[in-house]
C-alpha cells in the first residue's frame, strides 16, 4: 500500500473510532438532559395544578421525578419529612441459640431555613443535589429486640422553587425518590373548604408499630 492509501485508511479508522465513541455519548447526554427537563416540567405542572384545584375538588396527579431528588411544599417554617424507611437486622449469637434483633426506623427531613431565600411561603420546591447534613439517634431502647430511630437532615445545593401565592395549604408536604424507584408516582390534590391537601408520594417501607 502506498503512502497515500495508508493515510486514507488511517483517516477512515480514526473517523470510525470517533463515531463509535461520539454517538453513544451524545445519546447518553441527550437522555440525561431530557430526563432532568422532564423532572422540572413535572414540578411546574404540579404547581399549576395546585393553583387550579377548586374548592370541593379532588384531583389526581402523576408526578415524574428524577432519581435522588426530592420535592417539598411549604406553608409553615417547620421542617418537612421527605421519607420514612424501616429495616430489621438479626444478629445471631454464636455462643448461644439466641439472637438479637435491631429494628431501625429512619426519617429524612428538609428544613425551611434551607429554602427561605428562594421560597416565599407557600411554595413548592425541587431539589436536585443534596447531602446529609446531620444524623441523630432519637430512640435506642431494648435488649434482645432493639428499637432504634434515626433522623437525618438534608442540605440542598440545587434548589428551584415555584410560587403558590393565593393557595391555602393544609400542611407541609415532601417526598424523596431514591435510586431504583419508579419514576412516576400518584398524588392526590384535594381542596376542602378552600384548604388544599397534597396526599401521596414515593412508597414508605413498613414502619415499626
Amino acid at each position: 500500500m502506498d503512502k497515500k492509501g495508508g493515510l486514507v485508511l488511517n483517516m477512515l479508522l480514526t473517523l470510525l473510532f470517533a463515531a463509535i465513541v461520539f454517538v453513544p455519548t451524545c445519546a447518553f447526554t441527550s437522555e440525561f438532559f431530557r430526563t432532568g427537563q422532564q423532572g422540572h416540567e413535572s414540578v411546574q405542572e404540579l404547581a399549576a395544578e395546585i393553583m387550579s384545584v377548586g374548592e370541593g375538588v379532588k384531583s389526581p396527579f402523576v408526578l415524574t421525578a428524577d432519581e435522588n431528588t426530592f420535592l417539598t411544599a411549604f406553608v409553615t417554617e417547620d421542617r418537612v419529612q421527605l421519607k420514612e424507611t424501616f429495616k430489621e437486622l438479626i444478629i445471631p449469637n454464636p455462643s448461644t441459640s439466641s439472637s438479637k434483633t435491631i429494628q431501625i426506623k429512619s426519617r429524612y427531613y428538609f428544613n425551611y431555613e434551607e429554602a427561605k431565600q428562594k421560597c416565599e411561603k407557600p411554595c413548592v420546591c425541587l431539589c436536585k443535589e443534596f447531602i446529609e447534613k446531620s444524623a441523630n439517634v432519637v430512640k435506642d431502647e431494648g435488649s434482645l429486640v432493639v428499637k432504634r430511630e434515626i433522623e437525618y437532615d438534608y442540605s440542598c445545593s440545587n434548589l428551584n422553587c415555584y410560587d403558590l401565592s393565593g393557595v391555602s395549604l393544609k400542611e407541609n408536604w415532601g417526598t424523596l425518590r431514591e435510586e431504583g424507584e419508579a419514576r412516576r408516582v400518584d398524588l392526590e390534590l384535594e381542596n376542602v373548604g378552600g384548604v388544599l391537601n397534597i396526599k401521596g408520594g414515593f412508597p414508605l417501607n413498613k414502619p415499626i408499630s
